[in-house]
């Protein structure tokens, strides 16, 4: 059971009333919040593109995080290699240099500067092998494949 009584100065009846059972749709739109629905349309498509925007970014970041990772492993390698390759010319000439020693015609400071020679070299290779290595893990560690590595290790271990 509901009552309601209008009164309404702009229409045509100056008073309604009804008594019984009512029904109704009520629509109400706020007009005055402070801010037009366009520019809040406005600065959601611009938060929007703004978040595109840092994602590329982000993304061009990683990919280039990953490029510099891969450059500095294979520079990397590529010194180990040429130092594995110093270690072999050193090793070989520590060998003649032991030969002529032994043989009488070498100085004992001769002999010992060939052998300084040896043990920088051997330095040098296994400090350019581990640097390679270190490398070759922030590559992995760039390219989120650190698994790979993992995978790796039992293989290399038999």
């Amino acid at each position: 059971f509901n009552f309601t009584q209008s009164n309404n100065d702009a229409g045509l009846v100056r008073e309604n009333r009804a008594i019984g059972p009512s029904a109704g749709l009520q629509l109400t739109v706020n007009l005055f919040d402070g801010e037009l629905p366009w520019r809040v349309a406005g600065r959601g498509r611009t938060a929007v593109r703004a978040a595109d925007l840092r994602l590329r970014e982000a993304e061009s970041a990683v990919r280039a995080e990953a490029g510099r990772a891969f450059s500095t492993w294979s520079a990397a390698d590529s010194a180990a290699r040429l130092e594995a390759e110093g270690l072999a010319f050193a090793r070989e000439n520590m060998e003649l240099t032991r030969r002529r020693y032994e043989s009488g015609t070498l100085s004992y400071l001769e002999a010992r500067t060939a052998q300084v020679k040896y043990l920088d070299a051997f330095t040098r290779a296994e400090n350019a092998r581990f640097e390679a290595f270190r490398a070759r893990l922030d590559a992995l560690h760039a390219a989120g494949r650190m698994q790979q590595l993992l995978e790796e290790a039992p293989q290399a271990g038999r």
